[in-house]
């Protein structure tokens, strides 16, 4: 038995492509914060993905000889991945806002260089 013939047989054909459609989502996630986060400050991030893509893979490898399916280790890297993704952006985003580009200054004179809203 395997994960894959476990989800097919107890889900049928929908229920394994949505399985496959879930980590194949969690696979291009993490590949995209690879690809963002390969040459700045932000090292951790494409390091965490990179590992949590060998998870995966360890998991895909257990589970096609071992009855996986409902173990729950993945679901977690799954949700790790998707905060992994959130953080991401958010660090990209704090790249570009004109906020970021004052963080040198105290939090005082940041909120004094920011034009005046009327």
């Amino acid at each position: 038995h395997s994960i894959w013939f476990s989800s097919l047989a107890d889900h049928g054909w929908p229920g394994l492509l949505m399985f496959m459609g879930i980590f194949g989502w969690t696979w291009f996630k993490l590949s995209a914060v690879i690809r963002r986060h390969k040459k700045d400050d932000a090292q951790w991030l494409n390091e965490l993905a990179r590992m949590l893509q060998v998870c995966l893979v360890a998991y895909f490898v257990g589970g096609s000889f071992l009855s996986l399916a409902y173990f729950d280790l993945p679901w977690h890297f799954m949700a790790i991945a998707l905060i992994l993704e959130r953080e991401s952006q958010k660090i990209c985003a704090g790249k570009k806002s004109p906020v970021a580009a004052n963080a040198g200054q105290p939090a005082l004179e940041q909120e004094f260089s920011q034009p005046l809203r009327t």
